[in-house]
């Protein structure tokens, strides 16, 4: 199986850290991804881009203009947005940046809220993927180490896998 990441430039080195980690690709946000930042003003059109922000209006309204992927960034519920996602097959991503770049009470609660989404979002059958969005070199993760992290959030074997391999190539390619 085929692994795939989502990093911010800054995290991609020339020489190459997908391939000493493992992964088939590294999608580059800015570079090979639009972000949309729900959260600033003059963010511009979510359509075609991985739309990030807090639960909330905004990233429901986001959600309605066909974005690839929506990632919270708060991990917390929103129903009304995730069964829009639901209707219109959207598919939501798991940043594990907070939770492997975070300590103490702060990633504990992470890791708590990123937990109960992904068994809500499970149980809605919404397509689910996890990516680092690391914004160094240092926060990369391996597939492994991301496969094992999404089981700890409460992810079986089997979507753990599908979450770091084909929801992501699926998303953007």
């Amino acid at each position: 199986m085929d692994f795939y990441d989502i990093a911010y430039p800054g995290a991609l080195s020339p020489g190459g850290a997908q391939a000493t980690l493992g992964f088939k690709r590294i999608f580059a946000i800015g570079r090979e991804i639009r972000l949309v930042d729900t959260d600033e003003a003059g963010r511009g059109s979510p359509a075609g881009a991985l739309c990030m922000g807090r639960a909330g209006e905004a990233l429901c309204a986001a959600a309605k203009a066909s974005p690839r992927a929506i990632c919270i960034r708060d991990y917390r519920i929103d129903r009304k947005l995730v069964e829009t996602m639901r209707e219109r097959e959207l598919t939501l991503c798991i940043g594990l940046d907070r939770l492997m770049a975070g300590h103490g009470l702060a990633r504990s609660r992470a890791i708590y809220m990123a937990s109960k989404l992904l068994r809500y979002a499970m149980g809605r059958r919404l397509r689910i993927a996890f990516a680092t969005l690391a914004g160094s070199e240092e926060l990369l993760a391996s597939p492994m180490q991301i496969i094992e992290v999404a089981r700890l959030l409460g992810a079986d074997e089997r979507t753990a896998r599908a979450g770091a391999g084909e929801a992501i190539r699926a998303i953007f390619e």
